[in-house]
């Protein structure tokens, strides 16, 4: 039996919708995401500076209807999930509409975060060249169900349908060293790369990444002709 067929024996995969993000997404970003999430670890960034962002980033990223998760058959839990978001024109990072949104209230560290973010990913969409690009955002897996290959298959589904609708290109902020290594497996190309410890904050001018960590040293952007 094919580890894809005994993975679904037991998973559904589901392509979700705005109506799943209360309660299971939040929830689910809360508890599995911001806890591993490196920019928070190395800025020092409270649970409340997260909470914001990434929940925010999860109820847009359903909006485009490009997302994927794994539910556990024997007990409909989610244990997986893939948020994608789509770009077909120049247009602002769903991280930077934050700063605009007055429904979200922003710490300072928050907002040096999101300007970080914005500076990094530039405007990828000119440098490209694309017409439709799919942004490959936050992944997570339960605990539980790590090391199943249920993030792996997610990618490879959230490639799929790119290519369905339409995408050229995948874009990733890989902030981590796993999500690098797991990116250039993939067959994802890098476009640029940042040192954490040599960026200061643009308007501030004050480093933003205080905490040192050895296996996370670089922020790095790829992409993916598909």
């Amino acid at each position: 039996m094919s580890l894809d067929h005994q993975l679904y024996e037991k998973f559904e995969l589901r392509r979700l919708t705005t109506e799943d993000y209360e309660p299971d997404v939040k929830n689910f970003v809360k508890e599995f995401y911001t806890k591993q999430d490196v920019l928070a670890q190395i800025t020092g960034a409270t649970k409340e500076d997260e909470r914001g962002i990434y929940e925010y980033r999860a109820h847009e990223a359903l909006k485009y209807n490009a997302s994927y998760a794994f539910f556990e058959k024997s007990s409909n839990k989610l244990v997986a999930l893939k948020l994608n978001l789509l770009h077909g024109t120049k247009d602002s990072t769903v991280t930077s509409m934050l700063v605009d949104n007055p429904n979200v209230n922003l710490s300072d560290m928050a907002r040096k975060v999101i300007r970080f973010v914005d500076w990094f990913v530039g405007d990828i969409y000119t440098e490209l060249g694309a017409k439709l690009y799919m942004e490959m955002g936050m992944t997570c897996v339960h605990k539980d169900y790590a090391n199943r290959g249920l993030g792996s298959e997610l990618g490879r589904q959230s490639e799929i349908l790119a290519k369905k609708i339409g995408c050229d290109y995948l874009m990733s902020f890989a902030t981590s060293s796993y999500t690098q290594k797991s990116n250039e497996k993939s067959g994802f190309v890098l476009l640029r790369e940042v040192l954490y410890s040599d960026y200061a904050d643009l308007l501030t001018n004050e480093k933003l990444f205080h905490i040192t960590l050895p296996q996370h040293t670089h922020g790095k952007i790829y992409y993916k002709r598909i």
